[in-house]
């Protein structure tokens, strides 16, 4: 039966929840986005009013609540395209299945739809178009891909046609469709396919086809392009890698800090292991809690906070205690919740050790619960253990925490990158063999992050090459990072993420002055961006030249795997241009 919904903002919030199943958000999250220019009050107010609306108008009632959030419930009853999608491209080997989700595409993610005075929104809308799109040009490669292999041309040349209505600057598709056509008899198509090729990289970029597409041009003039070129070559037997298996030690290059670590908290102390993504906090943890460690707590109390819960009071702290049904329907005040999570910690069998890990997305409530109990006689204080992303620490939150230190109330715990023997140590716990240009080559790629190095290595023993990688060109690119990359590229705005693309295409980077051509955009804009850049932690400044730069290599090889080759080529001659020129010329 049709629906009709009149209201946009219900449409809108509609659609936001519905793409993004099984996420909860919070009233406050959703009043803010949809009703920017109205205050708090009034916009939970308008949300309450929409959501009543909406279950008017809808024959079944997908959208569950729970406490102060709402999450899109999937159900046979509610079929969303979008869930569908992602449904039918996880099934990479079966071709009906991605057929299927290729059939899906119909536009533009929410094409038309707009949300006046709404800006947060609008970026997220921003974001999400630039995101399905990539997704279905992915399904539409490997289809095309797919049906090379088998010699179906008319299904290759229909999906190769499809990517570049999307895309059409994505060169290496339209050496796809110019062989496709080829092989299936029309010569004649495949030189027009190199000519309009030609035109549309020379009207939109102003550079002219790259080298091997010439060459596929002239071979396919000369009736010369082997069909043998379009096979796969079978695999030669290669020598494998000698990865040896992960060690049982989970904190290789941090014994320092473990001992550290495991000295204050036998004093009693309270302890913040703080550092990026992937540095060894959790390890540290887990370490600290292995049977056998030389820490003796009787109770070990561990929640970690997430940002779905960001906006409810103490909830993964509750959690951990078994306390948060009950005082979740209390609706208890902040500090009515402090003074029943202490009474519950002292009731538990003593020593105790409290655990609370992603701090930088707990709430204020979290925050008064610790500033309480730090504050506590030592005979009546629990053992406190932290960890945080520190760039993501909210500027209140940092400042408390660094009270408390000054205090001396807390100690704090940096994680930095590994350097030297530790990082060559732990290379060399996977790879035995590694020599020192191999250890350079990964500690470049991966900033010395031992996570990141761990993930890379493990892709490397995966693949068994015959002889371990000497280039980043030759290092894989494994979907964890190329997704830890995608998800911080999701947060940025479109200016910021255009900034960062541009800077990844050399390893050296941007000056100011070479963004502005590059981009065109107003010095102002450039500054804001990079400033929203440079607190993303994906890019930095070099002392000496003050370009701006993206100096892990895995994150510049994923940001420019999201690009064509062909605006890769258009961004590095345009650069050549200006460094040769010193600017006087027209991006």
């Amino acid at each position: 039966m049709p629906v009709t919904i009149v209201s946009q903002k219900a449409k809108a919030l509609l659609w936001y929840l519905a793409s993004q199943p099984n996420q909860e958000f919070g009233r406050s999250h959703l009043a803010s986005l949809l009703w920017t220019n109205s205050t708090e009050q009034e916009g939970r107010q308008s949300l309450s009013t929409t959501l009543n609306r909406l279950r008017q108008a809808l024959p079944c009632w997908p959208i569950q609540t729970h406490n102060d959030h709402l999450s899109w419930c999937g159900s046979n009853e509610v079929w969303v395209d979008t869930t569908r999608f992602c449904e039918l491209s996880s099934c990479s080997a079966d071709v009906a299945a991605l057929e299927e989700a290729a059939s899906l595409w119909r536009g533009p993610f929410l094409e038309g739809a707009v949300l006046p005075n709404a800006e947060g929104y609008e970026t997220w809308l921003q974001q999400q178009t630039l995101l399905w799109e990539n997704r279905v040009l992915q399904v539409l490669t490997a289809l095309v891909q797919t049906h090379q292999a088998r010699g179906d041309w008319a299904k290759a040349i229909d999906f190769a046609r499809r990517t570049l209505l999307i895309d059409p600057l994505q060169e290496r598709m339209h050496q796809a469709l110019m062989t496709c056509y080829y092989f299936a008899g029309d010569r004649g198509a495949a030189l027009a396919q190199y000519a309009a090729c030609e035109r549309i990289l020379r009207n939109q970029l102003g550079v002219a086809p790259d080298d091997s597409t010439r060459q596929l041009r002239d071979a396919i003039a000369d009736g010369t392009l082997p069909r043998s070129g379009l096979q796969q070559a079978a695999p030669l037997p290669q020598a494998p890698v000698e990865v040896t298996s992960p060690p049982h030690d989970p904190v290789i290059g941090r014994q320092t800090e473990l001992t550290l670590l495991q000295k204050g908290l036998a004093e009693g102390s309270s302890i913040l292991i703080c550092g990026p993504t992937g540095q060894g906090k959790s390890a540290l943890v887990r370490e600290v809690l292995r049977p056998g460690s030389s820490l003796s707590f009787a109770t070990v109390v561990q929640a970690r906070c997430c940002v779905t819960w960001s906006t409810q009071p103490l909830w993964p702290v509750l959690q951990a205690l078994h306390m948060s049904i009950h005082l979740a329907e209390e609706n208890l005040p902040n500090s009515q919740l402090v003074k029943a999570v202490e009474e519950r910690l002292r009731a538990l069998p003593g020593p105790v050790l409290l655990i609370i890990e992603d701090l930088h997305w707990s709430d204020n409530a979290t925050f008064a619960l610790l500033d309480h109990l730090l504050h506590l006689p030592s005979s009546r204080r629990p053992s406190l253990l932290l960890t945080s992303r520190d760039w993501e620490l909210p500027t209140a939150h940092y400042l408390q925490l660094r009270h408390w230190e000054r205090e001396g109330l807390l100690t704090w715990l940096d994680l930095a990158a590994l350097s030297g023997d530790d990082f060559a140590t732990l290379v060399r716990s996977r790879v035995e063999t590694a020599d020192a240009a191999f250890i350079r080559l990964l500690q470049e790629d991966t900033g010395g992050n031992p996570l990141f190095t761990l993930t890379l290595l493990e892709a490397i023993g995966r693949a068994r090459p015959a002889l371990l990688p000497t280039s980043p060109q030759q290092l894989p690119l494994p979907p964890y990072l190329l997704c830890l990359v995608r998800e911080r590229m999701q947060s940025l705005s479109p200016r910021a993420a255009e900034l960062l693309k541009a800077a990844a295409v050399t390893r050296e980077g941007l000056s100011l002055h070479e963004l502005q051509h590059l981009t065109g955009l107003e010095t102002l804009v450039i500054l804001e961006a990079l400033d929203e850049l440079l607190g993303s932690q994906l890019v930095d400044e070099d002392p000496d030249s003050d370009r701006i730069r993206v100096p892990v290599g895995f994150v510049r090889r994923a940001v420019t795997s999201m690009i064509s080759q062909t605006r890769r080529r258009h961004l590095l001659s345009s650069l050549e241009a200006v460094r040769t020129t010193g600017g006087a010329i027209c991006s």
